[in-house]
């Protein structure tokens, strides 16, 4: 593996696990404090205040990254007010994915509101695993990403 694809993929690996920390900031703390900090407090005494300080450093990034991840989807929902997604059966294999958004196009006085529709082939594979399940039972699925998301964010924030 070349060495550039290889600090790529690696890249990747660490931002997606810095994700998924983050999501799960308050699972983790509550191990650390529950397991993991008295565990180093009885078996390796001269780390325990390093240890502790690690997880007040680690928390102060942790709630700060969440926080902003709130106020940037706050910011968005300014300008994005809708965006549906609906995916429908094209062949035995294949779905037409429909993303519809409703966005605020005008800054000053006057806003005015735009409707952008995309849309592109995708394999049932490709798709969700809930999605498939909705498309299985309904034979379509629609969902509201923009509601979706919001109801993540809030429940993000919520257990941090």
């Amino acid at each position: 593996m070349p060495i550039p694809l290889f600090i790529g993929l690696l890249a990747g690996v660490l931002a997606v696990a810095v994700g998924v920390a983050i999501a799960f900031w308050p699972n983790v703390l509550q191990w650390a404090e529950e397991a993991l900090l008295p565990w180093v407090e009885r078996r390796i005494p001269v780390l325990n205040s390093i240890a502790r300080s690690a997880f007040v450093l680690l928390d102060k990034v942790a709630s700060s990254a969440r926080r902003t991840v709130k106020n940037a989807w706050r910011q968005l929902c300014d300008y994005l007010l809708k965006t549906v997604v609906e995916i429908h059966r094209k062949s035995s294999n294949q779905y037409v994915r429909r993303v519809t958004s409703w966005l605020i196009t005008q800054f000053q006085a006057q806003q005015q509101a735009t409707k952008v529709v995309m849309e592109e082939v995708v394999d049932f594979d490709d798709l969700p695993s809930e999605v498939r399940e909705a498309l299985i039972r309904n034979g379509d699925a629609t969902v509201d990403v923009r509601d979706l998301r919001t109801r993540e964010i809030n429940e993000l924030v919520m257990t941090g």
